[in-house]
């Protein structure tokens, strides 16, 4: 049971990465994509090769390494979590550093830099940064634990007035269509 909350956890991870902290996080490298094609550009001057070093120093930061390093941190933080009261810790360790290994977009795009980045710094995350990063886990986990307790309240609150306006919606509908009727059958009679 241990090992599917673990594999839940990966799953719900892996979405939330790829469908809305990615999205944010690479957001500023697309501020690069003019400046390189202006870089490119047919006419190329001296000022134009020596910025061109700059622009791909910063789309590599803000493009591939800051994303990679936040899908490591995220699987370490999860992988640490469960490792915690697990049977076979390694286990999980080792599953952690294969999904890193793993990094592949979901439209299957796959940037070699960006797994080297992602395995070496969950192996960095895992053996000498373990207690920062699982501090970071725990106010993560501590973080996701208040956002469910704020957000499934407001949920239930929120199936109960759909399923109010529901009924109501119903009786309205039901109560023309009664009035319809009887108003068709008086002219008819």
């Amino acid at each position: 049971m241990h090992f599917i909350k673990y594999a839940i956890a990966i799953i719900c991870f892996e979405f939330l990465f790829w469908y809305l902290i990615f999205i944010i996080i690479s957001l500023p490298s697309m501020a690069f994509l003019p400046l390189l094609s202006w870089a490119t550009e047919e006419h190329r001057s001296r000022a134009k090769k020596i910025l061109s070093i700059p622009i791909l120093v910063g789309m590599f930061l803000f493009g591939t390494l800051l994303p990679a390093l936040f899908y490591s941190g995220g699987i370490f933080a999860t992988t640490n979590y469960f490792m915690k009261g697990a049977s076979h810790p390694m286990l999980y360790a080792i599953i952690g550093g294969l999904l890193c290994f793993w990094c592949v977009a979901p439209s299957g795009e796959t940037n070699l830099l960006a797994i080297l980045v992602s395995v070496v710094s969950y192996i960095l995350y895992m053996t000498i940064l373990k207690t920062f990063g699982q501090s970071i886990g725990d106010t993560g986990f501590g973080i996701v634990d208040w956002i469910l307790a704020i957000l499934l309240p407001l949920l239930l609150i929120g199936l109960i007035i759909a399923f109010i306006c529901w009924i109501i919606s119903k009786f309205r509908t039901n109560g023309k269509t009664i009035s319809e009727s009887k108003e068709s059958l008086e002219s008819d009679g």
